[in-house]
């Protein structure tokens, strides 16, 4: 089998240049440090056993590549592999110490990274073993049976829990570069110093606080990275280090700039940033005359002295985040290497002109700072690429900046502008970048609508602007736009949809009513976030975005918000009705079409009859005021548009504080969606749907108005999170969301459907001793239950001495409960109570605590009792049960022999109680209600 491996490159680098400390090995992307005289090549693989396990061959090496597979896998590879040079295996699974490389004796090069591996294989017999990669893996302890491989020149520990070196390292004898880095080791011993040939020292992310004296015998060492530990100080000797060029020391705990650095004369790279240094700067840094790299960034200097312009050499200089308040005129004007300046949040309220001298400068950053201007000469920095002004006291840019000729990245963000320059429109056809947010723009700038323009990222976020105009059509290259919290537009351009190429679009707290029409085209739009905007409904254009994958649309509806208490008469009567529906449509009909699915076949209307559909809408109200009397009222709520699920790629939703009382039930077509956000608003019922989406991982259901969850929600195979706070869920519920993990909140909730059930089996029985003969089909017909299978229950089961076995007949279909051998049997075994300690347990444990029932009557009036059990029908002798056998029996569902046609919801008992307060059938709803208040579980 032959595999194109397209995406492969193999990165060949001399192992004699390690000696130059040039080693750049990255252990995700497999890159090869093999042969002196090859560079960087695209090849084909010849695999061997599967996708994941080939074999190549590279400057004159055999190459084997194993990755994502498990330890048992990878031993059968390695077999019949001795003539193998190089082995490179990744991302797998291996938990056996008994991974052997014996036979592989002509092995050079060895990877095994992000394994997860916790023991060393056996590799004590690689006797060409020059190269050993054992990075991000779980190695407790340092491998002693490195110490036999005696070529051994690069070995990387990197990312492991590795806590003590152990002294066999000593061996190592032709070492060239160590990494421990990202481990928890906390001292060197000194035999790790006596490796002479060592060039190549990393053991940055440890906790070391301090070095050892004999550090000094490295004589060869050139680069020493020691950042993200906990040193306060370095030995005396340190300065003995004469051919050191490279000293990373940030992040750890110095006051001050050991003395010793400053006779290290051939540090080119000195990182000093993080520490807690303070005061001045010291002198005696002019001293490393060879120094191209400085970083003293974030720690306490307050003065920066001149005489450090003696460094001429120096091509990155790095003072952020110190106090220094000026910058020494001669900096600028004696270091003329300088390519790369950042002088950041250091209080400087000027710039000296020498900054226009910098010939060489390519990235200028003079952000956070109080500066009201520029230097008014800079036609020297013509080389400039990135300048970074942001968060300053600027109102006006300088004509310089005009003439910059190979600028493409420019953040102005948080000045005072108002607009650019005249000429800034040829600087403004070069750039990639440009940041305008937080100035005083009351009109976009034209120069940035260029025909010719290159932009690809382009913020504008508040600001006064009043419209954005169609120019920006122009932008064609645009793959990221930020128009944000800008109070006075109301509207976008029709043009905006010619960004073909926009992938990240932000319209957020901005005034918007609607969006324009031909957004549709924005096929590479994977990103939208609409929140906080002024839309009288749900633009129904987002729809048919093809690729969107990130849609935000939180706080977009402002006339009615959580917070506000329901409309006089809302739900009253039901808790479905919308205020939004005609009178035709409240009840079974409306009921339906919410609860019912979005098949998989079902087809959109285009773009064109949704947005006549919309127009229409709008236009005639569906609800006049002298039709609802005091059941509707007249506000319009805001709504999520059946066709959100034409998103079909969405990962991320978002419908926060949008005041939605319903939301559409068509989750069941989102095959990739991950996280929904439905907090803070006025959702009463959860749509069943969702509990299709099997991709689910993130639910937020906070501070609804849902007193229970409803479907198979908990049961998601891939849920993480589900956040329910702030509902109106009983009080044993609450409680158990409040002190439980997800993990107890789904075994409680497997629990509570078991109980539901047990209950609805209750309510059916005391409902079939009740119902009157004139009432019995309105019921069952607005539950669900069609007129065709009442005129056949009519038909098999006729005369008025059948009645109550007709009622229970159609309940049977209803339920799908087999009720008959309970029929004419009143007395109601409530379930056990549950306990919290099995909450965080296991489902199972919480479930068996419902076995254990109590023998509790159901009504205290036994003469209404004994009526109703003389008006229902004998039970056949043939279904009769007893005793457990009738306890088993009550949540078998039934066989039926007709096909009956039942629509609607589920059937529950909120369903039931539901339907009797639509049909103001005030004697059985009190009824129901009673029986679900003796047996609504509670917790102990």
């Amino acid at each position: 089998m032959v595999i194109a491996i397209k995406a492969v490159y193999v990165f060949v680098k001399p192992i004699a240049n390690l000696s130059k400390g040039q080693c750049t090995w990255s252990h995700r992307s497999a890159l090869f440090e093999m042969d002196a005289l090859a560079k960087v090549n695209r090849i084909n693989l010849v695999s061997s056993l599967s996708p994941n396990v080939f074999r190549f061959t590279q400057n004159g090496r055999r190459c084997l590549f194993i990755r994502k597979l498990s330890d048992e896998f990878i031993i059968e590879d390695l077999q019949d592999n001795d003539e193998i040079n190089v082995i490179v295996i990744t991302n797998c699974h291996i938990d056996t110490p008994k991974l052997s490389m014996k036979t592989l004796e002509s092995l050079e090069i060895l990877f095994i990274t992000e394994c997860r591996m916790e023991f060393l294989p056996l590799v004590e017999n690689l006797s060409n073993l020059t190269y050993l990669d054992l990075s991000f893996n779980s190695l407790s302890y340092f491998p002693s049976d490195i110490g036999s491989l005696r070529k051994l020149k690069v070995l990387k520990l990197s990312g492991n829990r590795i806590t003590n070196i152990p002294s066999e390292i000593v061996y190592l004898e032709f070492l060239q570069v160590l990494d421990l880095s990202h481990n928890m080791i906390s001292h060197l011993p000194r035999k790790l110093f006596s490796l002479r040939s060592l060039i190549h020292f990393d053991c940055s992310s440890n906790t070391l606080f301090r070095l050892p004296d004999n550090i000094s015998e490295l004589l060869y060492l050139e680069a020493l990275f020691l950042s993200g530990n906990v040193l306060t100080t370095l030995p005396t000797n340190f300065s003995l280090l004469k051919r050191l060029q490279r000293l990373n020391l940030s992040g750890n705990r110095f006051e001050y700039i050991p003395f010793c650095i400053f006779q290290c004369f051939s540090l080119k790279e000195l990182l000093f940033s993080y520490n807690q240094a303070s005061g001045f700067i010291p002198d005696n840094l002019c001293r490393l005359g060879d120094l191209e790299i400085l970083s003293l960034a974030f720690n306490k200097f307050t003065k920066l002295p001149g005489k450090l312009s003696s460094l001429s050499k120096l091509e990155f200089f790095d003072i952020k985040g110190n106090n220094i308040g000026r910058i020494p005129e001669e900096i600028f004007s004696k270091c003329k290497n300088l390519r790369h300046v950042n002088c950041g949040s250091c209080e400087l309220i000027e710039v000296p002109p020498s900054l226009g001298l910098c010939t060489n400068l390519r990235v200028l950053d003079l952000s956070g700072n109080m500066l009201k201007k520029l230097p008014s000469e800079g036609k020297a920095l013509k080389n400039l690429i990135s300048l970074f002004l942001k968060n300053n006291k600027i109102s006006v840019l300088p004509q310089w900046v005009c003439d910059l000729e190979h600028v493409i990245t420019i953040n102005v963000c948080k000045n005072l502008l108002q607009d650019f320059p005249n000429g800034f429109s040829s600087v403004a056809e070069r750039l990639r970048m440009i940041n305008i947010s937080y100035n005083e723009f009351e009109v976009a700038p034209s120069c940035l609508f260029s025909t010719n323009s290159k932009l690809t990222y382009f913020l504008m976020d508040h600001n006064p602007v009043l419209q954005i105009p169609p120019e920006i059509c122009n932008l064609k290259l645009l793959t990221h736009l930020s128009i944000s919290h800008c109070p006075y537009i109301f509207e976008l351009p029709d043009e905006l949809g010619g960004l073909l190429k926009l992938r990240t679009l932000r319209l957020c707290a901005n005034s918007l009513l609607k969006l324009p029409r031909t957004m549709h085209r924005l096929e590479n739009l994977n990103y939208l976030d609409l929140s906080d905007n002024k839309f009288s409904c749900f633009p129904i254009v987002v729809c048919y975005i093809p690729h969107l994958k990130v849609l935000l649309y939180n706080n977009c509806c402002h006339a009615c918000t959580y917070l506000e208490p329901d409309p006089p008469g809302w739900f009253d009567r039901t808790d479905l009705i919308d205020p939004d529906a005609s009178m035709e449509k409240l009840g079974k009909d409306y009921i339906d079409e919410v609860e019912s699915f979005a098949a998989e076949d079902e087809r959109p209307p285009t773009l064109e009859e949704a947005l006549e559909f919309e127009k229409e809408a709008a236009k005639i109200p569906r609800i006049k005021h002298d039709e609802i009397s005091n059941l509707v009222f007249k506000r319009k709520p805001h709504k999520i548009p059946r066709h959100i699920y034409c998103l079909k790629f969405l990962v991320h939703l978002s419908l926060q504080n949008n005041g939605l009382y319903f939301l559409p039930n068509v989750f069941n077509r989102f095959k990739y969606l991950k996280r929904i956000y439905l907090n803070d608003n006025n959702l009463r019922k959860i749509p069943s749907s969702i509990a299709a989406c099997k991709t689910l991982t993130d639910i937020d259901l906070r501070n609804n108005k849902l007193s229970e969850i409803h479907g198979e929600l908990h049961r998601l195979p891939n849920l993480k999170n589900l956040e329910l706070d702030g509902n109106n869920f009983p009080l044993c519920l609450r409680e158990v969301i409040k002190h439980s993990d997800l993990k107890g909140l789904c075994a409680y909730l497997d629990a509570l459907n078991q109980n539901r059930d047990f209950i609805l089996r209750r309510m059916c029985e005391r409902f079939i001793g009740l119902v009157s003969q004139d009432d019995w089909a309105q019921i069952l017909q607005r539950l669900g239950v069609s007129e065709d299978t009442l005129e056949h229950i009519e038909d098999e089961l006729p005369g008025g001495y059948n009645f109550r076995r007709r009622v229970t007949r159609a309940l049977e279909y209803w339920s799908r409960m087999d009720l008959s051998t309970r029929a004419t049997n009143f007395e109601i075994q409530s379930p056990g109570a549950l306990n919290t300690e099995a909450l965080t347990t296991s489902a199972a444990a919480i479930v068996n605590t419902t076995a254990t029932t109590n023998t509790t009557p159901s009504f205290e009036d036994e003469e209404n009792l004994s009526e109703e059990r003389s008006q229902a029908p004998a039970p056949e002798p043939s279904t009769m049960l007893v005793g457990t056998e009738a306890e088993i029996s009550i949540l078998q569902p039934i066989t039926l022999t007709f096909t009956p046609l039942v629509s609607g919801p589920k059937a529950t008992p909120a369903r039931l109680i539901h339907v009797l307060k639509l049909l103001d059938k005030k004697e059985l709803v009190n009824a129901m209600t009673e029986i679900v208040e003796k047996l609504h579980v509670h917790q102990i």
